[in-house]
């Protein structure tokens, strides 16, 4: 198989340290707009921005994410990089008064939106899925190989199911995190918080990278994501909320307040880049298996011994 040379890797990289997060920050800030454009429409007296500033800015930003998936084509390092950088926001969830001291801190440095982006936990929702989706194709690189149909199957129905769990734990634990910093003040950490932070996070990326097998099984996910997270900004909010009632209050409560931020959304349009990116990336992989002259390094091979002629000696 073809590895990504050295400079893609480096290019990639500097592309995600660049790009990712001003994607974050800038569906964090539609998604803020966009809920005071809600509520101009629906109390009179109150003011806000008219409705075209935050879904050019929300689709701005998922497209900038979509370009940090696209960059996969050429190499992994990416996405790699990018799941590196969740690194971050996990440990500021999980000690919630470093979060509030960072927040303090960078107060009047970065705009507003981007910080509190970070205590809803927006990072912390999307960056775990793009370093996920870079392991699945670093492996569909190393192993490209024909999926067994089985696998294919099996992982239609297991990843989106490991997805809804993960996405749900991380979902709760990110959204917790931030009402007790933001509404209660408590500054402590909390260990079933933590828990479901860490545990979210962990079964989120083995359930992406498990997509290596079934390329196709974040499909139907994206488009439902995109199609609830549609019907939720166009008036849907209470079909929704029936939905997810039997989950709990608080836990409906913080959903409906990630898809009120775009974060759904964005994921979805994430796994439908990934989709297309991963059949790429395999298409390409088994054509250099199958050609090994297409390969950026041809193989090595040493001539076969040829047959020399008898040498005659004079006699001594």
């Amino acid at each position: 198989m073809r590895a990504s040379t050295w400079i893609a890797r480096i290019i990639t990289s500097v592309i995600a340290l660049i790009v990712t997060p001003i994607a974050l920050g800038m569906v964090a800030t539609g998604g803020m707009q966009w809920r005071f454009a809600v509520m101009a429409g629906a109390y009179p007296g109150f003011e806000g921005p008219s409705l075209a500033v935050p879904v050019l800015q929300v689709a701005g930003g998922g497209l900038l994410l979509m370009a940090v998936v696209f960059t996969g084509i050429w190499s992994s390092a990416g996405l790699l990089t990018a799941g590196v950088l969740s690194l971050a926001p996990l440990v500021l969830a999980s000690a919630p008064a470093l979060m509030m001291g960072l927040y303090r801190l960078l107060n009047g440095a970065i705009p507003r939106e981007w910080l509190d982006g970070l205590l809803m936990g927006i990072p912390l929702l999307l960056l775990p899925v793009l370093g996920g989706l870079g392991i699945a194709l670093m492996m569909l690189r190393r192993h490209p190989g024909p999926l067994p149909r089985a696998g294919n199957v099996i992982g239609l129905f297991v990843i989106p199911l490991a997805l809804l769990l993960g996405g749900w734990a991380l979902a709760w634990g990110a959204g917790s995190a931030s009402r007790q910093l933001m509404q209660y003040l408590r500054f402590d950490a909390v260990p079933l918080v933590v828990l479901a932070i860490i545990g979210g996070t962990l079964l989120t990326v083995a359930a992406l990278a498990a997509t290596r097998w079934s390329p196709y099984a974040l499909l139907l996910p994206g488009v439902v994501l995109i199609v609830l997270n549609m019907l939720m900004l166009f008036g849907g909010d209470l079909v929704l909320l029936r939905m997810f009632a039997p989950l709990g209050v608080d836990v409906a409560g913080i959903i409906l307040q990630l898809f009120e931020y775009c974060v759904p959304l964005a994921v979805g349009f994430v796994y439908l880049a990934f989709t297309v990116t991963a059949l790429i990336v395999q298409r390409r992989s088994l054509r250099v298996s199958d050609d090994p002259a297409a390969a950026d390094v041809p193989p090595t091979a040493y001539p076969e011994p040829q047959p020399q002629p008898q040498q005659s000696y004079p006699a001594p």
